[in-house]
């Protein structure tokens, strides 16, 4: 499987538990056999990857509102156009978690690399809608193009 095990996942120093309420919305999930299910992605590889560490506070953060967090390990992803079709065993392991999720948060949304498994063709793999390659691929370039010193 390829989820990343979530490390000190009770672990928030930065938390003022003063001013948060540990699992505010327990009376809606009313009914459910489960708590929330969120699904979160991140897409750099890198081994002190700021992108990952986002995604593993936000984890924290579900869990303690009372959510069941997955954290999906991208390291096994396929690039864009290295395999033909949707077949490989990383992606088709992505769309089950999608499925599996009631919710979902990605970190490269907030900033479109290159290492995002949800750009390009890697969108189209797992069944996201409306992820235009030329589209991700301009935004990646216009972004990345005005910043000083690229």
């Amino acid at each position: 499987m390829r989820l990343r095990t979530l490390p000190d996942p009770d672990s928030m120093p930065a938390l003022d538990r003063r001013f948060a309420l540990e699992r505010p919305a327990g009376g809606l999930t009313a009914g459910l056999q489960h708590p929330p299910r969120i699904l979160l992605l991140y897409g750099s590889l890198r081994d002190r990857s700021y992108s990952r560490l986002v995604v593993e506070e936000a984890a924290r953060l579900v869990r303690f509102f009372g959510g069941e967090p997955r954290i999906f390990d991208p390291s096994d992803l396929p690039l864009p156009d290295q395999v033909a079709g949707d077949d490989h065993p990383a992606v088709r392991e992505l769309r089950e978690h999608a499925m599996w999720s009631e919710g979902e948060t990605s970190e490269p949304l907030a900033s479109p690399c290159l290492h995002c498994p949800c750009s390009d063709s890697s969108a189209e793999s797992i069944g996201a809608p409306g992820m235009p390659r030329a589209g991700a691929a301009s935004f990646h370039a216009a972004s990345h193009s005005s910043r000083p010193g690229r």
